[in-house]
């Protein structure tokens, strides 16, 4: 049973973010495993949903991708 339901939603607009912010860096998801030292399905488990991110995780990708994490959180604020 989920007690949040609301924690899946939030889940796909914090990837989302993390998808178009990618792109938008004109980064593939192995360029950007490679920036982590990660294999490939790290990035699309993530960016898919079927990984959740850790707090160290994330600031992890937010510095490899090239985004402050500050600007990640305003824009993840924006869309929730």
């Amino acid at each position: 049973m989920n007690f949040f339901p609301h924690h899946q939603h939030r889940l796909d607009v914090l990837a989302e973010i993390l998808v178009t912010t990618r792109q938008a860096k004109r980064l593939t998801t192995k360029q950007l495993a490679a920036r982590l030292g990660k294999p490939e399905t790290f990035v699309l488990d993530y960016e898919s949903g079927k990984y959740r991110l850790d707090l160290p995780e994330l600031v992890d990708i937010a510095d490899a991708i090239g985004i402050d994490m500050i600007e990640l959180i305003n824009l993840y604020q924006q869309r929730i």
